[in-house]
C-alpha cells in the first residue's frame, strides 16, 4: 500500500476528498488468494464485488494466464 500511495504522491495526484474524483487512484484490488483486513488494507478490495468494470479486467487477465 505504501508503494501505492508513493506512486500517487509521485505523479502529482491531486483530489484530496473521500470519494472524490482524482488525477490518480493506484488500488490493490486482489492479491491471488490472499485475503486481508487491517487498517488501511483490505484485500480483495472491499468494492470489487459492486465494481463490474475491475471484475472484467480481472477475468481478461485470468484468461491471459496472468
Amino acid at each position: 500500500m505504501r508503494v501505492c500511495l508513493a506512486i500517487e504522491t509521485e505523479a502529482g495526484r491531486v483530489g484530496t476528498e473521500s470519494w472524490a474524483s482524482r488525477t490518480l487512484d493506484v488500488d490493490i484490488v486482489r492479491y491471488g488468494t490472499v485475503q486481508v483486513d487491517l487498517p488501511g488494507l483490505v484485500l480483495p478490495h472491499s468494492g470489487l464485488p459492486d465494481r463490474d468494470f475491475w471484475r472484467r479486467e480481472l477475468d481478461e487477465l485470468h484468461r491471459a494466464g496472468w
